[in-house]
C-alpha cells in the first residue's frame, strides 16, 4: 500500500488480475476525497464562527470601552467604512457556513438516523443561524452609521 497524501492509501503490486486492484483504489481514492471535502465543510463552518466571535468580542470591547471613557479604541475617519464592510462580509460568511453545515447534518440525518451526535450538530447549526441574525442587526447598524455619519 502506498500513502497518496490527505490519508489515501492505494494498494501497489497486487498478484493475480490487475484490473480489480485499479478499481479497487479508484473506489478507496474517492471515498477518502468525499470525506476529506465534508470534514473541509465543517471546518468553514467552524473557522466562520471563529471568526465572527472574536470580531464580536472586538466589538463589544469597543462599545464597552467607548462608554466608559466616551472614546474608541481605534479612533479614525474610515472607522464607519470599515465596520461597514466588516459586519457584512461576516453576516455573509455566517450564512455560508451556516447553509454549509446544515445540509451536511441533514445529510448525516438521513444516512445515519438522528442520534446524540446529529441533534448536537442540528443544535449547533441553529445556534449559527441565530449568530447569522445577530451580525445581520450589527450590519443594518452600521449602515446606518455610516450613512449618517457627519465629517469631522
Amino acid at each position: 500500500m502506498r500513502k497518496e497524501g490527505l490519508g489515501v492509501m492505494t494498494r501497489t503490486k497486487v498478484s493475480g488480475g490487475g484490473g480489480g486492484a485499479k478499481a479497487m483504489a479508484v473506489v478507496l481514492r474517492r471515498s477518502k476525497l468525499k470525506e476529506t471535502v465534508k470534514m473541509a465543510a465543517l471546518e468553514y463552518c467552524l473557522s466562520g464562527n471563529v471568526i465572527g466571535f472574536v470580531y464580536a468580542g472586538f466589538q463589544a470591547y469597543d462599545l464597552a470601552y467607548y462608554l466608559i471613557t466616551k472614546t474608541h479604541v481605534i479612533h479614525h475617519y474610515l472607522r464607519q467604512p470599515f465596520d461597514f464592510f466588516m459586519d457584512h462580509v461576516l453576516t455573509y460568511l455566517l450564512i455560508l457556513a451556516s447553509s454549509t453545515a446544515a445540509t451536511r447534518v441533514d445529510n448525516w440525518q438521513s444516512n445515519l438516523g438522528k442520534n446524540e451526535f446529529t441533534e448536537t450538530a442540528s443544535a449547533s447549526v441553529a445556534m449559527a443561524f441565530l449568530a447569522f441574525i445577530a451580525f445581520a442587526f450589527s450590519s443594518l447598524i452600521s449602515e446606518y452609521e455610516l450613512c449618517t455619519h457627519e465629517s469631522e
